[in-house]
């Protein structure tokens, strides 16, 4: 039986100065929640660790203030802000009369797992409602914890989320003479003046002149997704599974010393292309992999909020990702990480958004991110590491996720979704060569 404790909004533990945050032309391209689960085994006293965990809560939203904001529309440019008002991040205690041994089986993702352990924001009709972050400390019979956090990719990408959780547990562990000082501050993201592109930007799509509240759609923060017709996978490649794939590209006229996000981005768009079979040869198979602009544009190390830009490759077609070598597939990768690998890139797509005021044209594609990069796995809060981290089931089919499988072994997952016909094939061509 799930028993939902308490659920308060927990604001800041100082009375801070309200203030409006600009909103860069990146963070306006990430307008949904980033929902994920850390499961931390047996633990002793788990009750007095949750209310811990609450308590100082309140104390570090004092630096990270903004997460405790919300968002809202100005009028005047149209453009989304975050109001640091204090409003408060959602703490929910929750419990459960079960085991994390007998919840299935957590490396197997299951909808029911988005609906039991995240606290999903209610009530939810205009943008303002929507707070930035919600946290939910589940117990298990067991004495286990499940962190399961929803969080607003608006406000933050994964590495500021990664270093808010981790000033977290350092707060949580009672670390002395430890004042975190994250900086949200976008102003080095602004577009240039005039703003000018470099680079024709294939890979974007120009939005229709509607306001943020009017494309706004309350429905997707529902528990009940409309994800009836997709098949949800965790597939475990081991160490020896990506060297193999390493193995077959090595050698080859394009490729030398292959990284491992290249041959396992390229696997899985090769293998994502040939199941999608409503493609017709001469259609383009799209590709986007997630990637930092930290080290491009000089942001300080504090930096809290967006700085990840989509490395692109969108004139492939289907037919030539489906016929050609995996070592062909690698070499796209490659020069879609390359074409954005220097600052005017950026800097380029940051002025074609404030030109066009597009977005990333991902639907049809495939995108994806390198979680396992953001070490989630080793965020302690004083009762160890936690025995997994997985993103929970979502409505977003052209999303895959790279995971560490927290084993500390090389391995890495990959979360991924497709229609449910088509999931037996998209399982055969990735896994069939090994």
């Amino acid at each position: 039986m799930v028993v939902i404790q308490s659920s308060e909004l927990v604001t800041p533990a100082l009375p801070l100065e309200r203030r409006t945050l600009y909103l860069s032309n990146i963070d306006h391209q990430v307008f949904f929640h980033v929902e994920w689960i850390m499961v931390y085994d047996s633990i002793d006293n788990p009750r007095d660790w949750i209310e811990k965990l609450r308590e100082c809560l309140a104390k570090i939203l004092v630096p990270y203030y903004f997460l405790a904001g919300s968002f809202k529309l100005n009028d005047e440019n149209g453009r989304l802000e975050i109001d640091c008002n204090g409003a408060g991040v959602v703490f929910t205690r929750a419990s459960m009369d079960a085991t994390i041994a007998q919840l299935h089986n957590l490396r197997d993702p299951d909808p029911l797992f988005r609906k039991e352990l995240i606290t999903l924001p209610r009530n939810v009709e205009s943008i303002q409602d929507l707070p930035l972050l919600t946290l939910q400390a589940r117990k298990f019979q067991c004495g286990g914890i499940a962190l399961g956090i929803c969080a607003s990719h608006v406000a933050m990408d994964g590495f500021s989320a990664y270093n808010f959780l981790h000033d977290y547990t350092k707060i949580v562990r009672g670390c002395q003479e430890f004042f975190p000082n994250p900086s949200p501050d976008r102003s080095l993201l602004l577009p240039r003046s005039p703003p000018h592109t470099s680079y024709d930007h294939k890979e974007m799509q120009r939005l229709p002149e509607i306001p943020p509240k009017v494309l706004f759609d309350p429905r997707s923060f529902s528990p009940e997704l409309d994800h009836t017709n997709l098949a949800f996978k965790v597939l475990e490649f081991t160490p020896g599974m990506i060297q193999s794939l390493k193995n077959t590209v090595l050698g080859s006229q394009w490729i030398k010393r292959p990284s491992t996000f290249e041959v396992l981005a390229a696997h899985i768009w090769q293998a994502r292309t040939k199941s999608m079979d409503h493609l017709a040869p001469g259609d383009p198979s799209k590709l986007f992999l997630v990637t930092s602009t930290r080290g491009k544009l000089d942001l300080p190390e504090n930096f809290c909020g967006n700085a990840v830009v989509g490395a692109s490759c969108v004139d492939a077609t289907a037919g030539e990702i489906r016929r050609q070598s995996l070592a062909f597939c690698v070499d796209r990768v490659r020069r879609a990480l390359a074409s954005t690998g220097t600052e005017e890139y950026v800097r380029s797509q940051i002025d074609w958004c404030e030109l066009h005021r597009g977005m990333i044209n991902i639907p049809g594609g495939t995108i994806i991110t390198p979680w396992w990069k953001i070490p989630f796995q080793d965020l302690d809060f004083g009762f160890g590491r936690p025995s997994y981290v997985t993103p929970v089931v979502n409505d977003r089919a052209e999303f895959v996720v790279i995971v560490s499988n927290c084993k500390n072994d090389g391995g890495l997952g990959v979360f991924l979704a497709m229609e449910k016909e088509r999931m037996p094939s998209l399982e055969a061509n990735l896994l069939s060569c090994f």
